[in-house]
């Protein structure tokens, strides 16, 4: 379940499906998501990607893509995730690593997310890319369902942007943790959860 250090202070969206609430820095995100009940290593992974887009912004205002190599990522591959964001807004997997993957059911890389997955995971994923592209700003996101998607209840994620060099975002790079599913699913999104992470 959800901490209460990750209170949300408003609703936002169709239905109170987004909650954003106030920024919580990589130590804070790292606690939460081991508390949560997932892997710790997964979820050391995944604020250690968080700080590591920290540091690339440190060096450039707008990170993009080329500002790093497939090896700087090693650490976080198996959770990592990489969505093309297109001119069009249309948004595209671009890379998902084999654990995520392995989540999903089937590898979804090269696959337009619009089209494919369950109606609550295409919500609250394009949810999540919509708000990264429109605030350019990293984000810690929960996710918690009522419903079953992968057989999978809630789910934790760190998003960040990676910039085009005309400035805009091309690209959401994160990491995700699906978390045991629990019983008794009716297929709905009951909460998305989303704080910038500084």
């Amino acid at each position: 379940m959800m901490t209460k250090r990750l209170a949300n202070e408003h609703e936002d969206g169709p239905e109170g499906l987004l909650r954003l609430g106030g920024s919580v820095c990589v130590a804070e995100l790292k606690e939460t998501m081991e508390s949560a009940g997932g892997d710790p290593v997964s979820a050391g992974s995944i604020a250690d990607l968080a700080t590591f887009w920290l540091d690339l912004r440190r060096r450039s205002p707008q990170p993009g893509r080329t500002d790093f190599g497939p090896e700087d990522l090693k650490f976080v591959l198996p959770d990592l995730f990489m969505v093309d964001i297109g001119c069009d807004g249309g948004l595209r997997y671009r890379l998902v690593g084999t654990r995520l993957a392995g989540r999903f059911g089937r590898d979804p890389t090269g696959r337009r997310i619009e089209c494919g997955g369950g109606a609550w995971g295409r919500e609250a994923i394009v949810t999540v890319l919509r708000r990264i592209v429109e605030t350019r700003e990293p984000h810690a996101v929960f996710a918690e369902a009522s419903g079953d998607w992968s057989a999978y209840r809630l789910f934790q994620a760190v998003a960040m942007p990676l910039h085009a060099p005309d400035g805009r975002v091309a690209i959401v790079l994160g990491a995700a943790q699906f978390l045991a599913g629990l019983p008794g699913a009716t297929a709905r999104t009951s909460r998305l959860d989303m704080r910038p992470i500084r």
